[in-house]
């Protein structure tokens, strides 16, 4: 793989997700690996639901308590929701639209962490569609990247990873070369890693 070939090279890149990205003015690999975050999400401060006020982005640790059946809403859309519980017994509710596939892969008595927008009221806290990871599996920080709808920070990430993993080298023409040679970088494939 080259830096100037198509997106679509990349593993995981077909012609729906090269036009999305398109609509973010990556058509070539190192569009995409300079599509950098715009921060970072730390998923090591996790914390209790009470620890954030409502209206602010939030990222808790909590352990799934319930399961609600599907809710089927006006425009053939699903509404899927799940009760979590921190470790201080507040409840909040967690819910997603048709993402059937985020509702089944939380389990009950398992814990997670979700990074999300806290809305509702301080009686009735509510996440629509977080991020969400088991305890187990969840990374310390990700990156957060300026999205189109259609793409996520996962899809992105793993493209980025993959595009990594498949360059041998690439020239150093985002960093100057004295400041790979002071970080000890050989290459830009390096300095990304």
């Amino acid at each position: 793989m080259k830096i100037d070939d198509s997106v679509k090279t990349i593993k995981f890149v077909g012609d729906k997700r090269a036009l999305l990205y398109k609509k973010l003015g990556i058509e070539t690999v190192i569009d995409l690996l300079r599509h950098f975050p715009r921060s970072y999400i730390d998923f090591k401060n996790a914390s209790t639901i009470a620890s954030f006020a409502i209206g602010s982005t939030a990222t808790i640790r909590a352990k799934i308590v319930e399961k609600s059946p599907p809710i089927l809403i006006k425009g053939s859309r699903t509404i899927y929701r799940v009760v979590a519980e921190d470790e201080e017994q507040n409840a909040i509710l967690i819910s997603f639209f048709n993402n059937k596939y985020a509702h089944e892969s939380l389990i009950t008595n398992e814990e997670y962490i979700f990074h999300g927008k806290l809305s509702g009221n301080i009686f009735r806290p509510e996440m629509v569609s977080p991020i969400f990871f088991h305890k187990d599996l969840c990374p310390d920080m990700q990156p957060n990247y300026s999205l189109t709808a259609g793409l996520n920070h996962k899809m992105i990430s793993t493209n980025v990873k993959f595009a990594l993993e498949n360059l041998s080298s690439f020239p150093a023409t985002c960093l100057p070369n004295s400041i790979l040679v002071e970080e000890g970088f050989s290459n830009n494939l390096t300095a990304y890693n």
